[in-house]
């Protein structure tokens, strides 16, 4: 069975390849579990750390308050707040704000979180903010 992913990031093996024979692969908050049954009948589960990426695209047209399955989020056209999910929990996540209208974008964090220090931050036409949780607030990076 060919791989997908190349071969310097596949997991190791704790034997020969040719000891296992795959069963299924889930993934679960961006982790790929790859589960194999050993030749000798015992259920053995990779988690092979591997950040399989699901990047995706909004185009609000109104407020709009961001979850975990968002990417980048663009406004094209108006003036409106976008609301950021806690920072807590989610440290490393990341997410892309473009404001490609004439309009202003408010990005405004989640509750006493700040942005950078402050609470809101203002994307004027063209701007972008690309932003990672710290696992307390939210950083420019």
């Amino acid at each position: 069975m060919a791989s997908k992913f190349p071969r310097a990031q596949a997991p190791a093996l704790p034997e020969p390849a040719n000891q296992y024979s795959p069963l299924w692969a889930s993934k679960f908050n961006n982790i790929l579990r790859i589960y194999f049954r050993q030749l000798d009948s015992e259920l053995r589960r990779i988690s092979t750390g591997l950040v399989v990426s699901e990047k995706t695209y909004t185009a609000p047209t109104g407020n709009y308050t961001i979850t975990t399955t968002n990417y980048l989020v663009e406004y094209t056209t108006g003036s409106f707040t976008v609301t950021l999910p806690t920072a807590a929990g989610i440290q490393g996540h990341e997410f892309q704000i473009k404001n490609s209208g004439t309009g202003s974008i408010t990005v405004d964090a989640d509750g006493t979180e700040t942005i950078d220090g402050s609470l809101t931050k203002t994307l004027v036409q063209y701007d972008a903010m690309k932003i990672m949780s710290n696992g307390i607030n939210w950083i420019i990076v």
